[in-house]
């Protein structure tokens, strides 16, 4: 058997979606909702699941605790805007028969508003998100990561994806980028990390051309273009953010 866990925050449109493609799957669905602002709550407790409110210290933090609650040993870890397509439900069902490993890598295929994306820097793309919670545990508050010990194995599914309905319009898409730059100078500028002219200026243009060009982004029109661009745009940001971190630290020590 398998538990799924599922974070959330303010994820209104797409929450339905996720757990209705895990009811075939597991009796047992966690979410942790970290105080949306919109009907998340109301949504959720439309359907069997176990919902609770804990405040925000970290996406390692939430989702282990979403670990601790699960009655199963494995963990399907989702987020609330992504679904289970049929042949991955049919694919875990299979597995969790007699799982032969503990950690599985699992295939992913986003939409970017309204397109399937299949080229560039998000496709092919997999993560690591079914896992044994007594071995397996989350680690990092910005960017999270499954830190699996050596004496474990690691699987991988091939048939079927997980859904990725990641961002439904241009503003949504800038916003996040500029949230999510935030938070990753703050991290760089608190491990020491510093600000470089090739990591400035160099660094994004190297991203455009790798995942437009070399990764044929060009192949998905102007969806590919602008995936590129802002990836570009992310790498360029969370820079100028970090040196202008240092440069108000440079400023007080003076």
């Amino acid at each position: 058997m398998i538990s799924a866990v599922i974070i959330t925050k303010n994820e209104e449109s797409h929450i339905a979606r996720c757990i209705q493609s895990l009811l075939p799957l597991t009796d047992d669905i966690i979410i942790i909702d970290s105080g949306s602002t919109d009907n998340t709550a109301g949504v959720c407790k439309q359907f069997p699941v176990t919902f609770e409110v804990k405040a925000w210290q970290g996406f390692s933090s939430a989702k282990n605790y979403g670990n601790s609650l699960a009655k199963y040993n494995y963990i399907l870890s989702i987020d609330g805007d992504e679904e289970l397509s049929k042949d991955m439900q049919q694919a875990i069902a299979e597995l969790m028969k007699q799982p032969a490993h503990q950690a599985y890598d699992l295939p992913f295929l986003t939409n970017f508003c309204g397109k399937w994306i299949r080229h560039g820097a998000w496709y092919p793309e997999s993560h690591i998100r079914i896992f044994d919670k007594t071995l397996v545990k989350w680690e990092g508050d910005i960017h999270e990561k499954l830190i699996i010990p050596a004496t474990a194995t690691l699987g991988k599914l091939k048939k079927g994806y997980i859904h990725h309905y990641t961002i439904s319009n241009l503003k949504e898409y800038i916003e996040k980028i500029n949230h999510y730059t935030s938070l990753h100078a703050e991290d760089m500028f608190k491990r020491g990390k510093k600000a470089s002219f090739i990591k400035l200026f160099i660094a994004p243009c190297f991203s455009f051309f790798r995942d437009y060009i070399i990764k044929l982004g060009i192949l998905d029109g102007y969806h590919g273009y602008t995936i590129a661009k802002q990836s570009a745009n992310y790498v360029f940001l969370k820079y100028m953010k970090l040196k202008m971190m240092e440069a108000r630290e440079l400023k007080t020590e003076n």
